[in-house]
Order: C-alpha cells, then structure tokens, then sequence
C-alpha cells in the first residue's frame, strides 16, 4: 500500500514537472553567420603598428597612461559601436566626447580620440586604417582619424543647424568620399582630401517641415545611399516620405516611400542589397521594405527600436529597444533571443561581431557591453570606471582637496601635498548632489543637492563624516542649490538656487536671512571670505551689494551686463558688457579691493568672454571660457592672454589656487583635477578616483601613487602595444617622488626602462 501511494506520488510529480516545463518558452537554435573576412584578414596586427614603432623596431619609450573608460554620468551615453580588426578591436563614441579603441579579449584601453563634444556616430574605412566621427559641437564638425597614431587628419566644419541632435557618417566610394546625414532633409557629399563639398541630397518635397536625417546606409555595391527621416529643430514630424534611396554619383531621388508609418530612426540593409529594415522609437514594428519598389514585405511587433545590425549571411538582425535587445530571424521574425537585463535606457548601438556570436551593445551608459547570443549572457563590460567631476576645492590651510562627482555619489577628500586619498564620504542618499564646497580650514564641507521636489544643503564634519546640518527649501521650476560657500570663521553657510540665496547658521541650520530674485534670478554670486558683504548680478544687469548675516541691502556698485566675477587674495575683478553710444557692446575689466571695495582700475579688454576664474595677483589672472578645455592665463597690463594650459579633454568646472600660489587646481568633467605650474603652465600632477574606492595621482612622467589595487587602471603603451603596469611597477610606483613634486620641490626621476 505504502509502495503504491510512492509510486502514484512519483508519477504525478513527472506529470507536473512535464507540464512545467511545456509552459516554458522554448528558445530558437541559433545557427551564428561569420563575416567572410573573419580573423583571416591579412595584416590585422600590423594596423596598430605605428609608423615609429616599425622604423624603431617596437623599441619606444614606455607611455604611462590611465585607464579612464568612457566616464559616467549626466548623458555619458554610448551612441556607436564597431568591430574593428576582424573583432580583435572595437571602437566606442560616447557622450563624454571621447572616442575609445579597445583589445576586444584583454579589455584594454589602447587609445582614445578626444572630440570636441559628444560623439554621435562613426564608421571605418574599408581597409581598417581610418575612422571617421561625428560630433554635437557647435558646428557639428565631421572629423578624420588615423587609428593607428589616433591622431586627427583633419575636420570638415558640416555647417549644419546647431540645433541637430547628432547626425550619420559614413566613407563611400571606395574611402575617397564621406556622407552624412543631417538637418534641413539634406545629406551632403564631401571629398577627403580637400575637405570640401561635393553636393547635397535635398528632399524637396517635405521642405515645410524639413526634418532631420536621422539614418544612412549604403547599398552593399555602393552605388547609392538610403536615408531615414524623423523630425525638425521644433520637434516637428516629417509629413512626407521618411524613407529616401539616393543615386550617390547624380545626386537624384531614386524611390521614396514609407509615408503612413512615422518617422525613422534606424536602418539597416541586407547583404544582399534586396530588403531594408527600418525601426524607430515610437512605432511597435520594424518593417522590411524592397529596396527596387520600396514596398513593404512584413512588420514584425517588437516593441520601439533605437538600432538594428543585420548578420554577415543576412538571416539574422539584432534590434535594440528600451531596457534591451532582441536577436530575430527576418524571413520569419521569430524572436530567437531576447536580452531584457542589464540594459540601461535605450539601446544606441548594436553590431553582430565578425564570427557572429556576440552582440557589442552602447546603451544609456558609459559602459559598452559584449553578450553571448547563444546563451544570452553578459561576457564582459567595458570602462565606466570613473565619474564626471563637478568640482575641486582647496582648503586656505591643512592642505586638504575636496572633490565632488557629477551628480552621483562621492565626495573624496584629499592630502594634496602628499598625493594621498584620505577617505571618501558617500552622498546623501535621499537627494542627487549638484554642489559642493570646504572650509577655509578643511575641517569642514557643505553639499547641495536636490530630489526633485526640494533644494537642500548639508553641513558636514570631515573628520567624522557625519551631517551637522540639513537646510530645505521647496524647488521651483528646477532650481537645484547651484552655490554654496562657508564663511572662514565657519559661523554661516551661503547657500543659492537660481532665484533665492540663503545665509544660514552653520550649526544650527536656522535661516538668518534671506534674498530673492524671483522674477530673474542670479547671474553671480560673490561672497567675501570673511562673511562681511555678498556682491550678486542679475541677468537684468547689475551689480548689488549686501551685508552678511542679516542679508539687507547696501548699495549699487554698478551697472551693466554679462556681470561675472573673479576674486583672489587682495583684489576682486569684475567682467562687463557696457552698450556704447553708437548700441555696441564693450568689455571692461574693473579691479576692486577686495576690502573696501574701491575701484583701483578699469580697462577695456580684447573680445573674450569667461564663464569663471581666479586672480593670482593684481596684474595676472587666470579664466576658462564656456565649455572650454583650456585655462587662459591673462595679463592685465599687457592686456592679452599669455599662457594657455592643455590637457583637460572635456570641460572644466572651476579653479582655485594654493594658499602658496606654487600651483593652480582645476576639476574637469573628464574624471580629472590637476595641478598645474601656474608660471609655465605645465601639468604637475592629476588626481583621479574610481567608483571602487580605488584611486592613482600620476605625474606627467608616469611616476605615481595609488591605493592599493590603483594600479590595475594604469597602462603601458610601448609603440603601439598596451601592457599592464605589472612589469613596470618597481620603477613608476613612486610614493616619494609624486609628493615631491606637489611640494614644490626638485627632484629629477630616472627615465630607463626596467
């Protein structure tokens, strides 16, 4: 009796695990389809030999160099991706304006291309030599690279509407020429050799609306192209064809079609030149269109599609969408793989690798990312080590450095003199961190931040990393706290959004007063050091003074427009546009005392604009322009800038100064601060931190110091081969000497190779 209830009881649990696993979804086999060139192209390796390591038989000086990754934060997106060398290499664009070749294996980072803005797209030439990038700068540049030594060859200046989201590139006509894609429904065809135009490819018909190119692909004979249309500047749809096929040698309109389904925002072709793929964010379908009637063949229901990728044999495509990607068969649109994990936002790019076994996916991330598409799992990421930088300042003593991330979730305090990480304090987690700022002493911080529903700042103590105060204020219209100073005897907290500025109790967190421009709001903000008077400008013009704590108002200083500051030890300079009598605008640069405020001097300046700065003496200051890269040395009697300082590769967010004067500091949002000889303008050291808690301060010479397992982030390129920082150790981890040079002091290192 008991055998048979142990029998039944077996059987019926057969039964169920049967019936369980009917239910499940049956995966597709997937048959991977190899480019013909796969691996087996010749001379692959020899692509990534630069000249001078072949003349000097790959004997070259060791070039110590950090692993950046692309850096994360505010719209680091990854918009291209492409296997490069047989799929050995890919190259990645990203919204930090950098362009990234990496050893597809090891997950090294070879070499980057920096940009001038956020890269939208690229492509490479047939021979694997050159690359080819768009970028969102003003002009919407179009530049050329040699991959090998990734230098810039040149720029193409593509003229195209400032307001053009990003736009498509690619060489044709056998690498002599570039096409791109861009505003106004035009594509242009332009020579690489002279950077000129050829011609442009106008889509009459729709020139009410004029929407943008937003796709390009070539035939696979090369003889025309095919673009994707979705909306204008305004955001205005395309009420025409959105699918246009190109004879690239004349310039006519071969075929348009794709009227009744929306805009387009991404294309893809067949091997074989017969059937087009299109897709878009807004549509449930991708559909396959003949490319000779430009009928539609089939819509398969796959959710909005930001990419596709078609296979080497043409059976298969890959279709990025929001939070994932999905591998289908086109005859069929049988859904043979669905990746609905570890995707951030949209998908940007996509591409099949040459053996066809994995998928190279940019999304809403710094991180471009390679999946298995036989198993559907993730085998590797890449970068996305560091965050952006919002700022870097310096304490008056104690040497002390504060960093603060973009908006994530660090601030990191630093011996500078020593080129030492003290330790790092988390953000506060209710809020997003905008700001942040020390004490003249060091031992104290204050961030700013914002959660959507109200402005914050919070007084911190270094040394026991714990909050000392919370201040609120209810958010309107997004003004996030964007300005935070502490006096110097550490009594009050100046804090500001765009309309409203606070003077608050440091340790208490009561309001003592408050000023408000409501109607339209601040330009700049200076606060005295020693918390006796607060100078602000509006974007009306102006030029107010008011006292410390109580707020109340003293006087007008000035009038005018543009009104920004820049302050050092003894002297405030103020920058401002003054309309002349004939309606022109000049630029005067006015000094005060810093103590009475009295003016010493006015003068007219040469035609430049800065958005921040800081004075080193009465006759030197230092300013960095919008957006810019570079730090401009001006000297006030010579009335022109005399030093520029180059390094940063994305912009900076501030200077400051040594309480000595030795050394000027600036963040930038590439992930690094730097210390720079104020006198030359070289580079002394960079500061940089990981999202691990590791950290490395490297001089420009490749001696550094670092946390433990820092130096996992440090490569090695010898000619063009990039090794580990294992083989270098003993000679380059240089504690003593990094210190040295903070310091001030001199001491020459070594340069020979171990």
């Amino acid at each position: 009796m008991e055998r048979d209830k142990m029998i039944k009881s077996l059987i019926f649990m057969i039964i169920f695990l049967l019936i369980i696993l009917s239910s499940c979804e049956k995966t597709e086999e997937y048959f991977p389809e190899a480019s013909p060139d796969y691996v087996q192209k010749a001379g692959v390796d020899d692509l990534f030999l630069s000249d001078e390591s072949r003349i000097r038989g790959g004997k070259t000086e060791p070039e110590i160099y950090v692993q950046m990754g692309h850096v994360s934060g505010s719209f680091s997106y990854t918009n291209a991706v492409q296997f490069i060398g047989g799929g050995k290499y890919f190259l990645s664009g990203n919204g930090d304006g950098t362009i990234k070749l990496w050893n597809t294996l090891s997950g090294r980072e070879i070499r980057t291309f920096n940009c001038e803005d956020d890269v939208t797209n690229l492509d490479i030439s047939k021979d694997g030599r050159l690359l080819v990038s768009g970028d969102m700068s003003d002009m919407k540049n179009i530049n050329l690279w040699d991959i090998s030594s990734g230098k810039k060859i040149k720029f193409v200046n593509s003229h195209m509407d400032m307001s053009c989201n990003g736009y498509p590139v690619l060489f044709c006509n056998d690498d002599r020429n570039i096409i791109s894609g861009g505003s106004e429904s035009t594509l242009r065809l332009w020579d690489i050799e002279s950077g000129e135009m050829i011609r442009d490819y106008k889509a009459k018909a729709d020139s009410s609306v004029n929407p943008d190119v937003s796709a390009i692909v070539l035939t696979p004979d090369g003889k025309s192209v095919i673009a994707g249309y979705r909306y204008n500047a305004q955001g205005v749809e395309s009420q025409d064809f959105t699918i246009r096929i190109w004879n690239l040698e004349t310039g006519e309109e071969i075929i348009a079609f794709n009227k009744a389904n929306g805009w387009v925002e991404t294309l893809g072709i067949k091997p074989d030149g017969k059937y087009l793929i299109s897709g878009d964010w807004q549509q449930d379908s991708v559909r396959i269109w003949d490319v000779e009637t430009g009928k539609q063949m089939a819509a398969y229901h796959t959710g909005g599609t930001s990419a596709i990728d078609v296979s080497a044999g043409g059976r298969y495509a890959l279709l990025g969408g929001c939070m994932g990607f999905r591998l289908i068969e086109l005859s069929t649109g049988k859904n043979i793989r669905t990746i609905n994990k570890g995707i951030e936002g949209w998908v940007r790019s996509i591409k099949f690798s040459p053996d066809g076994k994995y998928a190279l996916v940019g999304d809403d991330l710094s991180k471009p990312m390679l999946w298995d598409l036989e198993s559907g799992s993730l085998v590797t990421e890449y970068g996305g080590y560091a965050n952006k930088l919002e700022t870097a300042k310096l304490s008056k003593t104690g040497n002390i450095m504060l960093t603060a991330d973009d908006y994530t979730d660090a601030i990191r305090i630093w011996d500078y003199r020593n080129g030492i990480l003290i330790k790092t304090i988390a953000r506060d987690s209710s809020s997003l961190m905008s700001c942040a700022t020390i004490s003249a002493d060091g031992s104290l911080m204050a961030t700013g931040g914002w959660n959507g529903r109200t402005s914050n700042a919070i007084v911190w103590d270094i040394a026991s990393s714990k909050k000392i105060a919370r201040m609120e204020l209810e958010e309107e219209s997004g003004n996030h706290t964007g300005f935070l100073q502490i006096t110097d005897d550490n009594k009050y907290l100046i804090w500001a959004t765009q309309v409203k500025l606070t003077i608050s109790d440091l340790r208490s967190g009561k309001e003592v007063a408050q000023i408000a421009d409501s109607t339209h709001g601040f330009r700049s903000i200076f606060a005295e050091p020693n918390g006796n008077y607060l100078l602000i400008s509006s974007y009306t013009g102006g030029f107010k003074m008011f006292s410390v704590p109580d707020g109340r108002f003293i006087k007008n200083i000035s009038d005018g427009k543009d009104i920004n500051y820049i302050f050092g030890n003894e002297y405030l300079y103020e920058f401002k546009s003054i309309k002349n009598a004939f309606g022109d605008w000049q630029r005067y640069l006015t000094q005060y005392d810093l103590k009475n405020l009295e003016e010493k001097s006015r003068s007219k300046i040469n035609e430049f604009y800065f958005n921040f700065g800081i004075g080193q003496s009465r006759e030197t200051l230092f300013f960095c322009h919008n957006f810019a890269k570079d730090i401009s040395k001006y000297d006030i009697n010579k009335n022109q800038v005399v030093t520029a300082f180059t390094g940063h590769t994305r912009p900076i967010t501030n200077l400051d100064l040594t309480p000595d004067g030795k050394f000027l500091c600036s963040g930038s949002i590439d992930g690094t601060a730097r210390f720079w000889n104020p006198e030359t303008g070289k580079e002394v050291a960079q500061f940089i931190a990981f999202k691990g808690g590791e950290w490395i301060v490297i001089t420009p010479k490749g001696y550094f110091n670092a946390s433990p397992n820092g130096a996992k982030y440090l490569n090695v390129r010898v000619g063009n081969q990039v090794y580990s920082i294992d083989n270098f150790h003993e000679k380059y981890f240089n504690p003593a000497y990094v210190a040295s040079v903070l310091q001030g002091k001199r001491i020459e290192a070594t340069d020979d190779i171990r």
